[in-house]
């Protein structure tokens, strides 16, 4: 096995829905016979893990890894974290996930195991010893840098996909300032406080994120979310109360291990999970890769199409459920049998008198 790297995510990400320590490698069919398991597994005995009955396979392998993790938080009087294995886009590469609360704890937990999994420590006890010192640090950089909802005091919007994220995040902003609203919100062109810029450049990620809730007076916060942010440090927030997911295109793949537009869809998926429940899912009902990840959202759906006759939408609204769509140059919103018109598409003056 070849460590490739051990990552500290501070909020939800594509694993886990909480931040997570994510440690990736490299693995050659040789590292997960029956007798390289077994081995590996004899290694992390010291940690509590078993060394008889094991298969061969990646999910053995994934197994004897998160078990070590669990074994050592709980040698050290701490709760067993939750675990995720699972294979990555690039061929060959694997991901062990777990949650956190410690982050120094946290990091040598995930080095201990990655040593042990490579080879590189030779003995797991002596590597263990200096985890009980980890806990003793209190710093505030030592826990998760996200917004938890218990001290969360203001709405939030994410927006998430992949062409017209700026351009939907400034048009909720002006439409929630129009309503009284002292709105922030972040995007790929800095960071805007009640419109005035107070940050110039891509504030897309969890920084932008942070910078706008953090402000004081805000009563509303618009975030543009980039695939980027989710997969290098996690949201900026536990929960948001409405997530927008706009559509899912091929640009940029290649980056951060995303090689398909299934796989970027499961990324940018991390906005409307986590929005919570009572709150409201935005999706593009024309999108087949949005449509997608409807599945298991917590949150109430809203889905958009330029399409009346939409299969989707018809299903839902059917159902008793909320949409929005464009026909015979309205926007309409519909709620199981009823229509409200919400405005003609030729006046509204970012439409181009109803060309775009």
């Amino acid at each position: 096995m070849r460590l490739v790297e051990i990552r500290d995510l501070d909020g939800p990400n594509l694993f886990l829905l909480a931040p997570a320590i994510k440690i990736e490698w490299v693995v050659a069919p040789a590292c997960v016979t029956a007798d390289a398991i077994a081995a590996l597994a004899a290694r992390c005995e010291p940690f509590g893990v078993a060394s008889d009955d094991l298969a061969a396979g990646r999910a053995a392998l994934g197994e004897v890894l998160a078990e070590a993790v669990s074994g050592l938080y709980r040698r050290n009087g701490q709760p067993e974290p939750e675990t995720v294995w699972t294979d990555l886009e690039q061929p060959g590469h694997v991901a062990l996930a777990f949650g956190w609360a410690r982050r120094r704890f946290a990091l040598a937990v995930a080095d201990i195991v990655a040593g042990v999994a490579t080879g590189e420590i030779a003995d797991p006890l002596a590597a263990a010893s200096r985890l009980p010192d980890l806990l003793a640090s209190d710093a505030p950089d030592d826990h998760p840098l996200l917004v938890r909802d218990a001290d969360r005091r203001i709405p939030i919007v994410g927006v998430t996909g992949t062409n017209g994220k700026t351009t939907t995040t400034r048009l909720i902003a002006h439409i929630l300032r129009q309503t009284g609203r002292r709105v922030g919100w972040s995007s790929t062109t800095g960071v805007y406080i009640q419109g005035e810029q107070v940050l110039d450049g891509d504030y897309s990620g969890p920084a932008g994120a942070r910078r706008v809730l953090d402000e004081p007076g805000v009563d509303a916060a618009v975030l543009e979310t980039a695939r980027g942010g989710i997969l290098l440090r996690g949201l900026a927030y536990e929960s948001n109360d409405v997530g927008v997911l706009i559509n899912v295109s091929g640009d940029h793949l290649g980056l951060q291990g995303v090689l398909t537009v299934e796989g970027l869809a499961r990324v940018k998926a991390v906005v409307v999970r986590v929005t919570r429940a009572g709150g409201t899912a935005v999706l593009n009902a024309d999108d087949p890769l949005v449509r997608g990840v409807a599945a298991g959202l917590r949150a109430e759906i809203v889905w958009i199409s330029r399409d009346p006759e939409n299969p989707t939408v018809l299903a839902h609204v059917q159902d008793g459920g909320r949409a929005l769509i464009a026909r015979d140059g309205r926007f309409v919103a519909l709620r199981g049998e009823r229509e409200t018109p919400i405005a003609d598409i030729a006046d509204i003056p970012i439409a181009w008198g109803g060309l775009a």
